[in-house]
C-alpha cells in the first residue's frame, strides 16, 4: 500500500514540529534570564489566591486579593535589588518601598508609617501584590518538567520537604509566555498534614518602555498624607517585678511543670504559626545544653496543642513547653511571637526579649555571675 507523498511530507512536518518542541529546563533558564536581566521597569495587574487551613482546624480560609504592582530595578538595594510600588484594590492599603525605606499607606485615613525596609514588606497587604518570580527560576529542587503549551511553556517541580517547618508535598508549577515572562504561579504543599495553596494569575504586563509610570512619581501621594508616629512596643508590665504566682501545665502530661527557684528561668512564648519561633528552637535548645545548671526554659503555648506536640516531637525539643490558657499573653501583655522572659533567681523578671537574639545569652551569663 502506498501513500500520497502530501501525507508522507505531513507526517516529516508533524515529526519535526514536535522536534522543536523539545526544550531543557537549562534553554528555559537561559531565555528567562535573558528577558529577565532586560527588565529595568515592570508594571503588571495581579490576582493573589492564597488557601490555607485555619488555626483551630476548622474551615478553609481563602484570601483572594487582586491588586497591581509597578517594579524598578534598584541595584543597590541589597534586600530585594529593586524598589517597588503594590497596590491592593479589596483593601485600602498601598505598599511603597524605596531606596531601603518602606511605606506602608491607609489610602482610606490618608495617612502612612514609614520605617526601615526588609523582606517582611512582601507580607504587607501592598506587597503582596510584589511577587519576585520575574527575576529567578527555582535552581534547587527534586524533579523538574517543563513542558511546551499553547500559552508558552510551564515548568512543574517538586521539593524536597522541610524538615525545619513540617512541610511536605511541596509542588511549585511556573507558566511562563512565549517572552518567558512569568503569567501563572502556583505553590502547593501539605503542612503538618493539612494542605495549602498559592496563586498569583499576572494580566496586563508591560516592561520597560512601555511602562508610563515611576516610583518617583507614586511617591508624591504622601505629601498629601499625614504621617503616623509609630509607637515603641510598651515593655511588659511585669519588667522588674516580682514574677507572679503561675501553675504551667505540661503540654503533653498536663502535670504541673515545676520551677526550680535555685536556677534562672527563661519563659520562650511561641505559636506553631510562628516561622520565626520555630527556626529559634535549636537555639533555645543550644541555651538549655550549654546553661541547664543554672537554667531552667519553658516553652508556652496557648494554640492548637495537638499540633504543637508534633512539631515539638518532630523538632527534638528538650526543654519542657507548656500549654496555657490565652490569659497568660495578657497577663504578660505578649502580642507579637516569639517573645522572651528572663527571671532571676529571686524571681524578678529581668529582661524582655522581641525576638531571639544573641542579648538572651548574654544576659544569662551577667545573671549567673551575678550570684557567684
Amino acid at each position: 500500500m502506498r501513500f500520497p507523498i502530501f501525507v508522507f511530507l505531513a507526517i516529516i512536518i508533524c515529526f519535526s514540529c514536535k522536534q522543536e518542541d523539545v526544550i531543557t529546563y537549562d534553554e528555559v533558564v537561559l531565555k528567562f534570564n535573558e528577558t529577565s536581566n532586560s527588565i529595568q521597569k515592570l508594571s503588571y495587574n495581579v490576582r493573589r489566591i492564597d488557601s490555607f487551613p485555619s488555626r483551630d482546624g476548622g474551615a478553609i480560609n481563602v484570601w483572594d486579593n487582586n491588586g497591581s504592582s509597578l517594579i524598578e530595578i534598584n541595584n543597590k538595594d541589597e534586600v530585594f535589588g529593586f524598589n517597588f510600588y503594590g497596590k491592593m484594590n479589596n483593601k485600602p492599603f498601598t505598599t511603597i518601598y524605596d531606596q531601603g525605606n518602606v511605606f506602608y499607606l491607609d489610602d482610606e485615613e490618608k495617612t502612612y508609617e514609614q520605617d526601615k525596609g526588609g523582606y517582611f514588606v512582601l507580607g504587607s497587604p501592598g506587597g503582596q501584590m510584589v511577587s519576585t518570580s520575574f527575576f529567578k527560576l527555582d535552581s534547587i529542587f527534586e524533579t523538574i518538567k517543563v513542558t511546551p503549551n499553547k500559552l508558552g511553556y510551564k515548568i512543574n517541580y517538586t521539593f524536597a520537604d522541610d524538615t525545619v517547618y513540617l512541610v511536605t508535598n511541596r509542588i511549585k508549577i511556573v507558566q511562563l509566555n512565549e517572552e518567558f515572562i512569568p503569567i501563572h504561579v502556583r505553590t502547593s504543599s501539605y503542612s503538618q498534614g493539612e494542605k495549602q495553596t498559592g496563586d498569583y494569575v499576572f494580566t496586563d504586563i508591560k516592561v520597560n518602555d512601555a511602562v508610563s509610570e515611576n516610583i518617583s512619581e507614586k511617591k508624591m501621594i504622601l505629601a498629601s498624607y499625614e504621617k503616623e508616629v509609630q509607637e515603641e512596643s510598651l515593655p511588659s508590665p511585669l519588667l522588674n517585678k516580682k514574677l507572679p504566682e503561675l501553675i504551667f501545665k505540661d503540654i503533653v502530661t498536663d502535670a504541673n511543670i515545676k520551677l526550680n527557684t535555685d536556677k534562672l528561668l527563661l519563659i520562650d512564648f511561641w505559636e506553631i504559626w510562628c516561622g520565626w519561633c520555630i527556626k529559634a528552637f535549636p537555639k533555645v535548645d543550644a541555651l538549655n545544653n550549654t546553661y541547664s545548671k543554672d537554667l531552667q526554659i519553658i516553652g508556652v503555648v496557648t494554640e492548637s496543642r495537638d499540633k504543637a506536640i508534633e512539631m515539638i516531637e518532630a523538632k527534638h525539643s528538650k526543654i519542657s513547653h507548656g500549654f496555657m490558657d490565652k490569659s497568660i499573653l495578657d497577663k504578660f501583655q505578649v502580642n507579637s511571637f516569639p517573645r522572651y522572659f528572663l527571671v532571676d533567681k529571686k524571681g524578678i523578671v529581668r529582661k524582655e526579649y522581641f525576638g531571639f537574639s544573641e542579648n538572651i545569652e548574654n544576659d544569662i551569663k551577667s545573671l549567673i555571675n551575678e550570684t557567684k
